[in-house]
């Protein structure tokens, strides 16, 4: 998973393996019907699912 980020610096491995748990825990949610419920948005999203070069800090759900 790590190969596709660049980990030239301390600050780029910790961003690229926030971002990688960050997909782990949205694929458990999801898996376990949260989203049935729940709507993910936000930059993070349009990041994840739509591929856009954005970055967010948080997780936005309502």
């Amino acid at each position: 998973m790590l190969e596709k980020y660049d980990l030239s610096t301390a600050d780029k491995t910790y961003e690229a393996l926030r971002e990688i748990l960050q997909e782990i825990v949205l694929l458990g949610l999801s898996r376990a019907g949260f989203f049935e419920h729940a709507l993910f948005y936000g930059g993070t999203a349009l990041r994840i699912l739509h591929g856009l070069d954005r970055f967010s800090e948080d997780l936005d759900r309502q």
